[in-house]
């Protein structure tokens, strides 16, 4: 069982961990099992072109500090938010351990904390950046924000399809 801290931590990344479905109250968003690992690896490899632990530690760096793509419009709150939902995604995928990608998550949502008075504030920030880059390619198959949702786990549903740009903002909007 998470500790309150830890399940606040992990709620700044639910916008993101919601689009996919998934439950924000669990680190990575999944139960650890075999298919949720191969899941996760998936999403990382092809969301993120993440597949050792040293490329995750170093897209996680970067996501915390503000410097992953600094020339584009994704914004400091986008930026903590997703560098919680990656953490989870690596320690579900096997690339970090449950304290690591647990430590990452905390300093990441205390860095939020310390930019956002609310969690309304923090979403209407996100969909500024989502709305942002939905505006700039609506449709265009961009690596983070084109998300392949299938699971091959039959309480999953099966195929989700894919979601755009477009979809992300309006999951921030609800």
């Amino acid at each position: 069982m998470l500790s309150v801290a830890n399940q606040w931590a992990l709620a700044s990344s639910a916008i993101l961990t919601r689009y996919f479905l998934e439950d924000p109250r669990l680190l990575g968003g999944l139960v650890p099992s075999e298919a949720s690992a191969t899941e996760a690896r998936e999403l990382l490899a092809d969301n993120w072109e993440l597949a050792s632990t040293q490329a995750v530690r170093e897209t996680l760096a970067a996501l915390v500090a503000g410097r992953y793509e600094p020339d584009s419009d994704l914004g400091p709150v986008w930026q903590l938010a997703s560098a919680v939902f990656v953490a989870g995604k690596a320690f579900l995928a096997g690339l970090l351990d449950e304290a690591e990608a647990l430590a990452t998550g905390m300093i990441a949502a205390r860095t939020l904390q310390a930019m956002v008075d609310s969690w309304d504030q923090l979403a209407t920030a996100y969909r500024r950046s989502a709305a942002s880059i939905a505006m700039a390619s609506p449709t265009a198959p961009s690596a983070t924000w084109r998300a392949r949702c299938c699971s091959s786990t039959p309480d999953r549903g099966g195929c989700r399809g894919t979601r755009s740009s477009t979809d992300l903002a309006r999951t921030a909007s609800a």
